[in-house]
């Protein structure tokens, strides 16, 4: 029986993990959304700003330079969902294997029991005085 309490912690530990790491991969997996739309914004605003006509010299320097900025910040956000791709797959990766090691937990905490209940019910019908042998 202190086996299974034993078991019975460790799957609370692990689900308190498990809730964890799905979090993070929630988290994960909102901010790689947001930060593909933001590439997409600067990207559209890239494009829109070069349609325009300009008018002298200073438009065109302060339009080059808005365009670098641009420009930087879209491989900055590009970046950034490389990396948050690849946490993401990482996240999904530890949440599986989190979710594997609670099944088997599971499982030797229903055999644990089932072999409890077993040994129970045997020594309560051993100790039955109808079915004593004569």
């Amino acid at each position: 029986m202190i086996k299974v309490k034993r078991l019975k912690n460790l799957n609370i530990l692990k689900e308190k993990a498990l809730s964890q790491q799905r979090n993070e991969a929630f988290t994960l997996s909102n901010e790689l959304q947001k930060t593909k739309l933001l590439t997409s914004r600067l990207k559209n605003i890239l494009n829109n700003v070069e349609h325009q006509p300009l008018l002298n010299a200073k438009e065109l320097s302060d339009v080059s330079k808005f365009n670098i900025k641009i420009i930087d910040q879209i491989g900055v956000a590009e970046n950034r969902v490389k990396f948050l791709d690849i946490e993401l797959n990482r996240a999904k990766k530890n949440l599986g294997k989190l979710m594997q090691q609670k099944k088997i937990i599971n499982n030797k905490i229903s055999y644990l029991t089932k072999l409890e209940v077993e040994r129970t019910e045997k020594r309560i019908s051993d100790n039955n005085p109808s079915r004593i042998k004569t």
